[in-house]
């Protein structure tokens, strides 16, 4: 193999995506780049890697105003997570990147911080508009949405394994798969999904197009505790956890795959593997939310002391205050309140 066909950030890269972000910035760091634009990706991966880690002003501070667009959309994403208020500000920019990055190296990163920014306000439809603009695997993986998709993704994740080899990328995406086809056999949404079915359709058949030069798959997000009373079990769940435990075993335990393991575990009602899972999650991270969500839905539903679930709620609140949770919470607490005020109690 040649120094040209080294992906010399191969490494980096496959920390990112199991979330050992750590590992991904002590790998970056070691990596020579040849040129300004093997500097900027390498740039690239360590920024979101600090994102990973919630170090918002870090990136912030790092990223000077001349820097490559790539690095100014992190930039952007960085100020977006911090404070979502700035949305007015930020996403004109973006948009503004996004437009006129068609030929970038980096347009890629651009839109990846485009969309994720979309995803965050509930924005799918923008998303997918930017993603599609986008013949790599990284963009048609982030596309790939729920439902009858899913089995394709499967298929498409197998083949580039059979073709080459089994990497963290691959294997967390086919995890994916076999988690959220339970999910969606277990409860089925009317109109099928988000809109997207034919971009991902599309996705799927152009991933199946590309080689192996390029193997990548978004990292799982495991959130399916708020399924978990729709999941029976079965073989998908467990294929899943070995999937998790396979990539623990050759990497390291991360928040990421631990509670991709919780969530195989909930599915088969093992709520005390499922919790030992997630404590080693928080152990590993205080703040990870997916932990601090699934534990607190896990104490709900196995019956613990209310001041349990609400020390999780507590600890959420104060180090993610814009959580998905959060917000429709917050809703529904505004729904109480106002059924209130339409009511007079009288007593009797």
């Amino acid at each position: 193999m040649t120094s040209a066909e080294i992906d010399e950030l191969f490494e980096v890269k496959n920390s990112l995506y199991i979330g050992n972000y750590q590992h991904c910035i002590n790998e970056a760091q070691k990596v020579k780049p040849r040129d300004d634009t093997a500097r900027a990706e390498r740039d690239a991966y360590l920024y979101r890697a600090l994102l990973g880690q919630r170090k918002y002003g870090v990136v912030q501070s790092q990223i000077k105003s001349n820097a490559v667009p790539s690095l100014q959309a992190i930039k952007l994403l960085a100020q977006f997570l911090q404070d979502a208020q700035q949305e007015s500000s930020i996403v004109p920019e973006l948009e503004s990147l996004v437009a006129s990055s068609s030929l970038d190296p980096g347009s890629v990163t651009i839109a990846i911080a485009a969309a994720t920014v979309y995803c965050h306000l509930d924005n799918y439809e923008a998303a997918l508009r930017i993603l599609n603009q986008h013949d790599t695997l990284e963009c048609h993986a982030e596309m790939l949405q729920g439902g009858d998709k899913l089995q394709d993704a499967y298929y498409v994740y197998q083949e580039l394994i059979d073709k080459n080899t089994s990497t963290p990328l691959l294997l967390t995406g086919q995890a994916a798969c076999f988690l959220g086809q339970v999910c969606c056999m277990a409860a089925p949404q009317e109109g099928g999904g988000s809109g997207g079915g034919e971009e991902s359709s599309g996705s799927t058949s152009r991933m199946s197009e590309k080689d192996g030069s390029e193997e990548w798959t978004a990292a799982v997000g495991p959130g399916f505790v708020q399924w978990s009373s729709w999941l029976q079990g079965g073989d998908k769940l467990q294929d899943a956890y070995y999937v998790y435990q396979e990539l623990i075993d050759k990497n390291t335990s991360t928040p990421l795959l631990l509670t991709g393991q919780a969530a195989c575990f909930l599915g088969q009602g093992k709520t005390e593997e499922a919790e030992a899972a997630l404590q080693e999650a928080l152990d590993k991270d205080p703040n990870c939310a997916d932990a601090l969500v699934n534990l607190m839905v896990l104490a709900q539903h196995t019956a613990k002391p209310a001041d349990v679930s609400s020390r999780y709620l507590a600890q959420l609140r104060d180090s993610h205050a814009a959580h998905e949770i959060l917000r429709d919470l917050r809703a529904r607490e505004d729904d109480f309140d106002r059924l209130v005020k339409a009511y007079t109690f009288v007593q009797a």
